[in-house]
């Protein structure tokens, strides 16, 4: 009989913990991903609807330290890389600081968790409207806060989504912002040609149905759409960039030793001509951001962190001093860092 009075008790407690338990999830969302698990650096997850198909999507918001329901706010959007979720800011270790960065300087902040990992943020019939998707997001944000300015910045793929949805005037974005960027699409897919990165570039087909820039008249349409900052930099007028690229950075090279296209540099610095005939990439020289800007230095705005021993990683990122740029307290121009550390004038 005692026996069984504990056994009720104990299955009790644990009843109990189990609801205590289930409570703090539901309470404040947790991630247990690669790497183990850690808390959203409060913030929280944000469910809404597709305005094309009704899928269910959400993304994270974290809210500016101080927040007052009643003021205004700029927002800032992150899209993730390649292969990542919404969840790349709490996974990867350069994450907490670009977050922490946005809530002590004043911005809302809010990461996509998009429906697929390999969208490129890009309306298709293969992969669904994810660039509608985005749109959606920070309309549903501006439905919940009082939002000002637009910043988009991302990682790798998701640098590639930023300049597409600035540069092509989806949004009205104030600044864009690129970490480990591939400027040009069709370099970034001959690259993965180059060096056998079969995955990869199966999961760039997976927007364009399989097919390569030059196989398909869609295929060929959507690179370009996916490489603004090559064929029409001057859409960059009023829009101040944010750049930051690694020396070693494997996957979108900013290195002689690696490709003769180098992105962040032939993008902001330098004019190269090259291009790939092999994927029907156009043949054109691109415009540097630093002659647009000596032209029409009231309209062109950039800030160039070159990491020398940089990877293709987002630890490589600075959250402060992009978002001070963005506030207008650094300046423009070419800083040299080591990865994730404070810039300093070129060597």
């Amino acid at each position: 009989m005692e026996r069984s009075r504990a056994w009720v008790v104990i299955a009790a407690v644990a009843a109990a913990l189990i609801v205590v338990v289930a409570g703090l999830f539901i309470l404040r969302p947790f991630h247990f991903g690669p790497g183990g698990g850690g808390s959203t650096y409060g913030g929280q997850i944000i469910s809404y609807t597709s305005s094309v198909d009704q899928t269910a999507l959400s993304y994270y918001e974290w809210l500016p330290n101080g927040y007052d329901p009643n003021s205004t706010y700029p927002l800032a959007v992150f899209l993730h890389g390649l292969a990542q979720a919404g969840n790349e800011l709490l996974t990867n270790s350069g994450g907490p600081g670009i977050i922490q960065a946005a809530q002590s300087d004043g911005y809302i902040l809010i990461s996509i968790n998009t429906r697929t990992n390999d969208g490129f943020y890009v309306n298709s019939p293969y992969s669904g409207p994810q660039q509608q998707d985005v749109v959606d997001a920070v309309h549903h944000e501006e439905a919940l806060r009082h939002i000002g300015k637009l910043y988009v910045f991302g990682t790798s793929m998701g640098s590639v989504g930023s300049l597409s949805l600035g540069l092509n005037h989806v949004l009205p974005v104030a600044g864009i912002g690129a970490i480990n960027s591939c400027t040009d699409a069709f370099e970034a897919i001959e690259w993965r040609i180059q060096i056998g990165l079969t995955p990869e570039l199966a999961e760039i087909q997976s927007v364009t149905g399989g097919k390569l820039p030059g196989q398909s008249a869609f295929a060929t349409a959507l690179t370009y759409y996916m490489s603004p900052a090559r064929f029409y930099p001057h859409n960059f007028s009023g829009i101040p960039f944010y750049i930051v690229q690694g020396g070693n950075d494997n996957r979108c090279p900013n290195n002689p030793n690696f490709t003769a296209w180098q992105n962040a540099n032939d993008t902001v610095l330098t004019s190269t001509c090259t291009s790939v005939p092999s994927l029907a990439e156009p043949p054109n020289c691109t415009t540097p951001l630093a002659d647009l800007s000596a032209a029409d230095p009231s309209q062109y705005h950039w800030r160039f962190v070159y990491v020398p021993r940089g990877p293709h990683n987002l630890n490589i990122m600075n959250g402060p001093d992009m978002f001070a740029y963005f506030s207008g307290r650094v300046p423009d121009g070419l800083v040299w860092a080591s990865p994730g550390g404070t810039p300093y004038p070129p060597p």
